[in-house]
């Protein structure tokens, strides 16, 4: 509780400053309100993001702490610039942000089950009381047998067996260690629900007064890089073994079949972006082709054609960093400037490189990378990466 006082002190202290911000108005702070009650509280690290952001802008903030119910009534009224954490569901008066922490919602129950309804019927279901996790309960029909203050309180109720089952954020409860061993020392089982995104909800009056802030805050989120989007050890390991009759079928056909080619054999690298943007536009020509129709490619595309969505897409990347062969058309070639490459070829054999979890808005899915690297003997020779969509895997396996 004091590192959190102490950071939203540091917080308003540190945007105190009049500092010019672009198109922001800076010298005029913004208000916003924690979301705060007995069964919302803002996590330290989404404070830091927020905080973070803001710094970010050089934009002046001012701190007022309200309940929720009073905290929207002051956004409708336009009294207050901004409230956080909000859920998807809870919006009603204000425009929401791009995700501010993503929270990772599991079943822990002290029977073995595979998270389904009808497994959890008379078992003893415990929620903190007027929390999200409570109402999605409720929109289960699955009825509720003990309501508590907090998520400490239910989970010792758990750990002393007076629960059966439980909804926790796998992110908040890495955050309790001494909690999180007293319960893997005994018996429980995890099973996963779904990812639930936070945001920051902003006055449609200050956004008219403001238009370019939304934009801004957006595009500053990921470079203050939330915590809760790194996937936990665990989730990387089943994305992991998900994927090792794909990365088999690969490693095979380059062993068997074809050795893995290199791009610049085949193109003038010096030119391949320009000549891929005109390419993709009519959707064929000499690159166009060689990419997304030769035998690897047609391999590729098989692989995530079986996979029922689960792999949404593959590439093949060289070991200078350009790709090979694509099961789907990318917005460029060259990968090799790009996480998912830098952070597994330069680093050897057998390297696997789990990127962040990211939403894509046009599926309404979780997505992230996994990246693998591929080598001949002791040589790395190159890199597959996969799409994966995170959630559907996690429920699935």
């Amino acid at each position: 509780m004091l590192k959190k006082t102490v950071l939203l002190m540091l917080l308003c202290c540190m945007v105190s400053m009049r500092v010019s911000c672009g198109q922001l108005n800076a010298a005029t702070p913004l208000v916003f309100s924690e979301s705060n009650d007995s069964t919302s509280r803002v996590e330290t690290n989404v404070l830091k993001t927020v905080s973070c952001v803001f710094k970010g802008l050089n934009q002046q903030v001012s701190m007022v702490n309200y309940p929720v119910k009073r905290a929207k009534r002051e956004l409708a009224r336009h009294r207050i610039d901004l409230i956080f954490p909000v859920g998807q569901a809870q919006s009603s008066v204000g425009e929401l942000s791009a995700a501010i922490s993503i929270e990772k919602w599991y079943w822990l129950t002290n029977f073995q089950s595979h998270g389904f309804k009808d497994e959890l019927i008379g078992k003893r279901v415990g929620v903190v009381a007027a929390s999200a996790a409570h109402l999605w309960v409720l929109e289960q029909q699955l009825p509720v047998t003990t309501k508590v203050k907090s998520i400490k309180q239910l989970l010792n109720m758990f750990l002393a067996g007076r629960v059966d089952a439980v909804v926790v954020d796998r992110n908040h409860l890495s955050k309790h260690s001494n909690l999180y061993r007293t319960i893997t020392a005994k018996p429980h089982f995890w099973n996963f629900i779904k990812f639930e995104p936070k945001f920051v909800e902003f006055s449609s009056k200050t956004l008219q007064r403001q238009p370019n802030l939304l934009t801004l805050f957006n595009q500053h989120i990921e470079g203050c890089d939330p915590s809760s989007i790194n996937l936990l050890a665990n989730e990387k390991s089943r994305l992991e073994d998900y994927l090792q009759p794909a990365l088999h079928s690969i490693t095979k056909y380059l062993l068997d079949v074809e050795h893995l080619p290199s791009l610049a054999t085949q193109f003038e690298t010096s030119t391949v972006e320009a000549s891929w943007q005109q390419q993709l536009k009519r959707k064929g020509g000499p690159l166009y082709d060689y990419l997304l129709t030769s035998n690897l490619a047609m391999l590729l595309k098989g692989i995530q054609r079986n996979a029922s969505l689960h792999i949404t897409e593959i590439m093949l990347i060289d070991a200078q960093g350009y790709n090979i062969a694509v099961s789907q058309p990318t917005s460029d070639v060259y990968q090799g400037d790009e996480e998912k490459f830098f952070n597994s070829f330069p680093k050897g054999n057998n390297v696997v490189y789990v990127g962040k979890l990211q939403f894509d808005q046009s599926t309404q899915t979780y997505q992230s990378q996994v990246s693998f690297v591929l080598s001949n003997g002791n040589k790395p020779i190159g890199v597959v990466t996969f799409g994966v969509d995170v959630g559907k895997i996690l429920r699935a396996f």
